[in-house]
């Protein structure tokens, strides 16, 4: 087994070459999805499957809920933004210009966080700005937050999980 890293957009391979090709929660990162698209559809074998995974438009939105609620001077990037490019919503629409069969199977639930560290982790560790800003004495604050509102919440603070995954031959 192989694995390589490049731009989709431009895929170094010939016509016909792969039975599978997989593309985890990227879509909506790529400038050029028509692009990506067709060079993923020129590489794909005719029976081949493309398989990618994507999110919901609430997937994530509590985090930006409870930094609003903290400080409404914070501002997060919610999985929203990335959702309208490419999700679970209006992703079967994209590829059907490119696959003649689309199956979406959704992956819906959520996340009762108990730790509310984990929270801090991951919010300063996906966005350098909440990084910069939530640091010292305000990240001290933000965290006796967090804690209260788990408290209020039944020891948990629950976290909606939105995502998907298209299978387009």
């Amino acid at each position: 087994m192989k694995y390589m890293h490049f731009n989709i957009e431009d895929i170094p391979y010939e016509d016909n070459s792969f039975d599978i090709i997989i593309a985890n929660h990227m879509l909506y990162h790529v400038p050029n999805r028509n692009k990506a698209l067709e060079e993923v559809r020129r590489v794909l074998k005719p029976e081949g499957t493309f398989y990618c995974s994507t999110i919901g438009e609430n997937h994530l939105k509590e985090f930006g809920e409870l930094l609003q609620r903290f400080d409404p001077n914070l501002d997060y990037l919610s999985a929203r933004e990335n959702a309208i490019r490419f999700g679970v919503g209006n992703g079967s629409n994209q590829l059907r210009s490119y696959f003649n069969e689309v199956v979406y199977k959704g992956f819906h639930g959520g996340l009762n966080i108990t730790d509310e560290k984990a929270i801090v982790d991951y919010l300063i560790s996906s966005n350098n700005d909440l990084k910069k800003t939530l640091c010292d004495e305000k990240l001290l604050e933000f965290v006796y937050f967090l804690a209260s509102e788990k408290e209020a919440n039944n020891g948990f603070i629950y976290i909606t999980k939105e995502t998907g995954l298209f299978a387009s031959i």
